[in-house]
């Protein structure tokens, strides 16, 4: 099949759960024969326009100084559309796969009456989550003129975003999502007929992420402590992932034990004030800032730690840091939001706090540093053997693929 994918985000341009999805299925389809082709918003201004990377055709739109004035969904809109227009006129597509509302819209603009099969892949709620930001006074848009413009319209702006993404799901042939939790939010929000979605969860790269025969060792390399416990969290630093809670956490447990090492990887405009929250919680020599983790180095701290988790209080569509942690054999406490617990529960239904407070992560936690040595030992083991037998990046593309081949067929 020739396969058109269109995109906001792709890695390696940036890192994160949706772009890790998007490149595993375009990389896994080319590999089995499709002519892959992706087209995306430049992220940084060293990229490229045109290039191959691992056997799919990347095609990148827009300036990043435009970006930086206007905003990624007007790029989106305008160079993204124009981008679009002319490789559609110019080749033959037996099918669509979008990703992220506004391309997807720029997309069905500039396809106009061309009849091509179309899955969306739906991630999140862009609009429940910029609503969710706006709820706790931060901003919605990072853009110059963006910035203006919520101060005066920030309703308006809103509005455009849910219209837009009630457009995009409407005139999808499919969608597809990653989770239940997720095909519940598209139910409720924008009234998706139920008989469309398809359920595609993701996967891990079984091979990148594994155990480690030493952690000890690699505790040593990476600076971490060898006489406490590790636990770590590797997240993007936005409100909705619940870092402020694992923080108030983190303060309860040290002051039952303070033998533990809280280790945070990733960045976003949270950082500073995460950092300052440390600060005055008194527990900052036990909380390690880490910033953004390379994709090379996040194996070895996922191995390290003696627990990972997920401490999200809103929006959890899928979450591949948990399969991530748990192909490393690192067992996950997790809170009951999205669609963590359609994971962790495969496991062991304790790993999951009963709710999102401080107190009930901090016991959540708590519960796993006081299991048994061999007991935790085993939690390791069966924490490999759920990522070997349920998400490795094959079965996904298995999905993905077989719903493609019945979109063509007309099926």
């Amino acid at each position: 099949m020739r396969l058109l994918i269109v995109t906001q985000l792709f890695y390696p341009d940036t890192i994160g759960g949706s772009e890790r999805v998007v490149y595993e299925h375009a990389r896994a389809l080319g590999g089995r024969g499709h002519e892959v082709t992706v087209v995306v918003q430049r992220a940084r201004l060293e990229l490229p326009e045109a290039e191959m990377i691992d056997g799919v055709r990347v095609f990148r739109y827009g300036s990043v100084n435009f970006r930086r004035w206007f905003g990624a969904s007007l790029t989106d809109l305008f160079a993204g559309r124009r981008t679009l227009a002319r490789l559609l006129n110019e080749e033959i597509f037996d099918a669509a796969i979008l990703h992220h509302p506004f391309p997807a819209w720029a997309y069905f603009r500039a396809r106009g009456r061309k009849i091509i099969p179309t899955l969306y892949f739906f991630h999140a709620s862009v609009y429940r989550e910029l609503v969710y930001e706006r709820g706790r006074g931060r901003p919605i848009s990072r853009s110059v003129l963006g910035v203006l413009a919520e101060r005066l319209f920030a309703p308006l702006l809103l509005a455009r975003v849910r219209w837009v993404e009630r457009k995009v799901l409407r005139n999808s042939s499919r969608i597809a999502v990653l989770s239940d939790f997720s095909r519940r939010i598209i139910s409720e929000t924008f009234r998706a007929p139920e008989n469309l979605i398809i359920k595609i969860p993701g996967g891990v790269d079984l091979e990148t992420y594994r155990p480690h025969p030493n952690p000890r060792a690699l505790r040593m390399r990476l600076n971490l402590p060898t006489d406490r416990a590790v636990i770590l969290s590797v997240r993007r630093l936005v409100p909705r992932v619940g870092l402020e809670e694992l923080l108030a956490a983190a303060e309860e447990l040290l002051r039952r034990a303070p033998s533990l090492q809280l280790v945070v990887g990733g960045s976003g405009p949270e950082r500073n004030r995460l950092v300052a929250l440390a600060r005055r919680l008194g527990i900052s020599r036990s909380v390690t800032f880490l910033g953004t983790v390379a994709p090379r180095d996040l194996p070895d701290y996922y191995a390290a730690a003696d627990l990972f988790v997920m401490p999200s209080v809103a929006f959890e569509g899928f979450g591949l840091a948990t399969l991530e942690a748990l192909a490393a054999s690192t067992p996950v406490v997790g809170t009951p939001v999205g669609a963590i617990p359609e994971i962790l529960n495969q496991l062991d239904r304790e790993l999951v706090a009963v709710d999102a407070t401080p107190a009930a992560l901090a016991a959540a936690i708590q519960n796993f540093l006081d299991r048994p040595p061999v007991e935790r030992e085993e939690l390791r083991r069966r924490a490999r053997e759920l990522a070997e037998s349920e998400y490795p990046w094959s079965r996904s593309v298995d999905l993905l693929e077989n719903e493609l081949t019945k979109l063509v067929r007309g099926d």
